[in-house]
């Protein structure tokens, strides 16, 4: 039944042996030997492997069908509801990429998934990731990689949807507590400041072009955003007047 998907029938057979302890422990393993040995397929197929967006798309359409499965056919029953978690916690965790992978599925979404979607459907989609992240063990792996791919998003100006963005750091915030998110925040709050403060250079005689130069300046705190090797930077003789008219700018208001 668990295998062709029958839902009617287990639903049928669940309200016959739920009030039998022994029935229902039997029942769970069944359910927990099943999710593990698909999910197992899933994190062991070698085409998946190569491909973030897939792989993590299959789990999503596989935690998507456990729970409609628990939902339905187990009237949602806590000790079916810990078997599906503890079982999808099994066949992740097994699998080293997983957090990365996720990770760089959330980045995909930012940037090209979410596009035209309603903001319902967005949030259906961000509570499914949220709801595979949950099962990690390697969160801080993932939020190191979410982080990265924030901060280039942020700084390149990719993301679809400054909502969706927001929405998903206010989950992971529920889920990891401020402490661990606060880097996250801090790095979308730069980027406000930042755009506050060009509306202000903007405001200036120049308008915003120094010398006739489109300027667009990021102020990025230090600490707040992922580490990385900076080089020296070697304004050109071109550019050196409008820093220093933005530098002035700056130093005036700070």
């Amino acid at each position: 039944m668990l295998k062709h998907d029958k839902r009617d029938e287990l639903k049928l057979m669940f309200n016959i042996f739920k009030k039998h302890e022994a029935s229902l422990n039997h029942i769970t393993a069944k359910v927990s030997v099943h999710i593990e040995t698909k999910g197992s397929l899933i994190i062991s197929d070698p085409k998946l492997q190569e491909d973030a967006i897939e792989f993590t798309k299959k789990l999503l359409e596989f935690k998507a069908e456990a729970d409609g499965m628990i939902e339905y056919s187990f009237e949602s029953h806590s000790l079916l509801q810990r078997c599906r978690d503890m079982s999808f916690q099994n066949f992740m965790n097994k699998c080293s990429y997983s957090a990365h992978y996720i990770a760089s599925y959330c980045d995909h979404e930012m940037k090209k998934g979410l596009k035209g979607v309603s903001e319902e459907n967005t949030e259906l989609r961000l509570t499914a990731l949220i709801k595979l992240f949950v099962c990690l063990h390697d969160r801080d792996v993932f939020i190191r990689y979410y982080t990265r791919f924030l901060s280039k998003r942020l700084l390149d100006e990719t993301s679809v949807s400054d909502e969706a963005e927001q929405n998903m750091i206010s989950k992971l915030k529920v889920e990891c507590g401020h402490n661990i998110v606060n880097k996250i925040a801090n790095m979308y709050q730069d980027k406000s400041l930042s755009e506050s403060v060009m509306k202000e250079f903007k405001l200036l005689t120049h308008k915003g072009s120094p010398d006739g130069i489109l300027l667009n300046v990021q102020v990025l705190r230090n600490g707040c955003w992922p580490e990385q090797s900076v080089e020296p930077c070697l304004i050109p003789e071109e550019l050196k007047r409008c820093f220093n008219k933005f530098e002035l700018f700056y130093l005036g208001k700070h």
